[in-house]
């Protein structure tokens, strides 16, 4: 910003060219994701979820190849894919901007099929409801912290009516603690974003009033040179170290 209101000084002073302004912080951070289409935001947002799921298919073949066999397993795999290639191919600039949260939810839906169809040793992949829960709580709207905590119960409750699994004491704790913990995860990722998104305001805010300033003090500059210029020039005159025309 210093360059700048350098340049524009030079510009009007002595009719050099202006320099390009520095980028702020913001425009950096801007230049990084904020050029990104919102096809490119749903894919980058699904994409740790489909890696994460693509390298428990390779763990699965390597320990535990039967897995891969279950007819249970393979749909809900494919629920998965799908779900990447709807990020891939939807036209999410054409859709309401909340649309995301139905991929969102049906990733806590897929995680739970998946989670079920490959029984006991699969148990882990509960931890991969963090991914769609932090992205539906980071969002400013309140009400996505409680699409994130519905999608958490309906991850734990569905699959296993689906299944006709009985109800035991380890799928009733799953059902009662994982939403809870989840759902304080939600609520810590929707405060610890608000927070980031405030103090990015405030940074942008800083970096105006500062622009603002920059301009004002040119003008004045401008101003001065226009007064004093002529004021210069007759006291040269009369001093004799400017010959008079």
């Amino acid at each position: 910003m210093k360059q700048a209101g350098e340049a524009t000084v030079n510009a009007a002073g002595q009719g050099t060219a202006a320099a390009p302004p520095d980028l702020p912080v913001t425009g950096q951070f801007d230049g990084l994701f904020g050029g990104l289409g919102v096809r490119s935001r749903m894919v980058l947002s699904q994409l740790p979820l489909t890696v994460t799921v693509v390298l428990v298919v390779v763990a699965a073949a390597v320990f535990n190849p039967s897995a891969l066999d279950n007819r249970q397993f393979q749909l809900a795999l494919l629920a998965h894919a799908a779900l990447f290639a709807a990020c891939l191919a939807l036209p999410w600039n054409r859709l309401r901007t909340e649309a995301f949260a139905v991929i969102a939810v049906l990733d806590c839906l897929a995680i739970g099929f998946t989670r079920e169809a490959g029984g006991p040793p699969f148990n882990v992949m509960s931890l991969l409801l963090v991914f769609p829960v932090v992205w539906l709580a980071a969002q400013p709207r309140r009400y996505m912290v409680v699409l994130a905590i519905l999608g958490t119960v309906l991850s734990t409750v569905v699959p296993s009516i689906v299944a006709g699994s009985p109800p035991t004491s380890a799928s009733m704790i799953r059902t009662i603690f994982l939403p809870l913990i989840l759902s304080a995860v939600a609520v810590t990722a929707h405060l610890v974003a608000g927070t980031i998104r405030r103090q990015r305001q405030r940074l942008v805010d800083k970096e105006n009033a500062l622009e603002v300033a920059l301009a004002e003090s040119v003008r004045k500059q401008r101003l001065l040179d226009a007064v004093l210029g002529p004021l210069a020039s007759v006291s040269g005159w009369w001093t004799g170290t400017v010959e008079p025309s």
